[in-house]
C-alpha cells in the first residue's frame, strides 16, 4: 500500500531561483506523533538517469541542504536555492523520506515539478 501524500510543486523555469518549501510537517501516524525523535530528512528529484539531492545530514554531500526544525513533531523546511536547481527541462519526480531516531527511511510524502525550458539563454 502506497501511504505517501502526493504534492504537486509549481512549476519553474530552468535556471530560475527556486523558493523552497516553507514547512514540511508536522508528520503524524494514525493522527499522533511519532515515539521517537526526527534524526534525518532526504527529498530526491529524479528526471531519468538525472538526480538532485537534498539532505538534513551534510555527510551526506547533498546538492541542497534541509532543516530540521522541530525533530519532536517531525517538521522541516528546504531554504530557496539560488543557482543550480534542476537544469533540466522535463517534469522531474521527488520523494521525502523521514527518518526517526534509530530507525529506517519512511516515504511520506511524494509528487512532481515542471521545470520549463529557458528562452532566453
Amino acid at each position: 500500500m502506497d501511504y505517501a501524500q502526493y504534492l504537486a510543486l509549481p512549476g519553474i523555469v530552468s535556471g530560475d531561483r527556486w523558493q523552497g518549501i516553507n514547512s514540511i510537517g508536522p508528520v503524524t501516524i494514525d493522527s499522533a506523533q511519532p515515539a521517537v525523535a526526527l534524526a534525518r530528512v532526504r527529498m530526491q528529484f529524479r528526471l531519468g538517469a538525472e538526480v538532485f539531492k537534498l539532505d538534513s545530514d551534510a555527510a551526506q554531500n547533498p546538492d541542497a541542504p534541509i532543516t530540521i526544525t522541530n525533530a519532536a513533531t517531525w517538521t522541516a523546511t528546504i531554504p530557496g536555492i539560488e543557482t543550480g536547481f534542476l537544469n533540466t527541462a522535463g517534469k522531474w519526480v521527488f520523494d521525502i523520506e523521514f527518518y526517526g531516531t534509530g530507525q529506517g527511511a519512511e516515504t511520506y510524502i511524494k509528487g512532481d515539478i515542471e521545470i520549463y525550458p529557458h528562452v532566453t539563454e
